[in-house]
């Protein structure tokens, strides 16, 4: 395999079904937001439904709102990941690479395996045109290890742009151009990126199933049963 900076093909180039996946479902945000979405939808159909049955929708109001914190909260993350994910997965396929490199850094509030996130600002010229992008991640020795960094940008919106060493994973380019995982690690880490989105899917498909059997089949036919009309 070849380095993939040296010998990265020009657009439109190839990319792996699992790049493409990984790099859509990866990442601290789409991770984040699935979570509390889930955790948010979860506790507000509850929470909500059971307090409309035993008259208390309105002096408890503040209970179904904590769930809708945590379910605005995770929309946002989800809504930033999808976002970030679309974007990367574009640049890989057309953007122009260029290089770049940092020109200040800034430590975030948030951890992530107890390491400090760290906000970048990379610098890096397209058409003879400066531009700056900031890039956040906790994998410091990434846009640490060399003077310049490989940059992704769009040749139609130059603004838009990517640290190829911020992705959720390492890439190289094979004997066809083709953008695959450098070796098992991006697998197993396609893997875990899937593994979150799929429980929190099969959760909300399930409680939704189960939320439509017992309020709309279970409990009128329960009515029936138990109405002295119809006894």
């Amino acid at each position: 395999m070849r380095n993939l900076s040296d010998d990265l093909s020009f657009p439109p180039r190839p990319a792996s079904i699992g790049v493409q996946l990984s790099v859509l479902f990866g990442g601290f945000n789409n991770q984040f937001g699935w979570i509390f979405t889930t955790a948010g939808l979860l506790g507000f159909g509850i929470f909500s439904r059971v307090l409309i049955e035993e008259g208390e929708g309105l002096k408890s109001f503040l209970i179904p709102f904590i769930p809708l914190v945590f379910l605005f909260i995770g929309v946002y993350f989800l809504r930033q990941g999808i976002n970030q994910g679309l974007l990367a997965r574009y640049l890989l396929i057309n953007g122009e690479l260029t290089e770049g490199e940092v020109v200040s850094w800034e430590e975030t509030n948030t951890r992530i395996n107890d390491e400090p996130v760290i906000a970048y600002t990379l610098k890096y010229k397209a058409d003879n045109v400066a531009y700056r992008i900031t890039e956040k991640t906790h994998l410091h020795s990434r846009l640490e290890d060399d003077d310049k960094e490989p940059i992704l940008y769009d040749p139609r919106n130059p603004q838009d742009a990517i640290a190829i060493d911020v992705l959720p994973m390492e890439l190289e380019v094979g004997r066809n151009g083709q953008l695959n995982f450098a070796g098992g690690a991006g697998i197993v880490r396609l893997v875990l990126g899937l593994l979150i989105p799929a429980i929190c899917i099969t959760i909300i498909g399930a409680y939704g199933f189960l939320y439509y059997c017992f309020w709309f089949i279970w409990k009128p036919f329960e009515s029936i049963e138990t109405d002295p009309a119809t006894a």
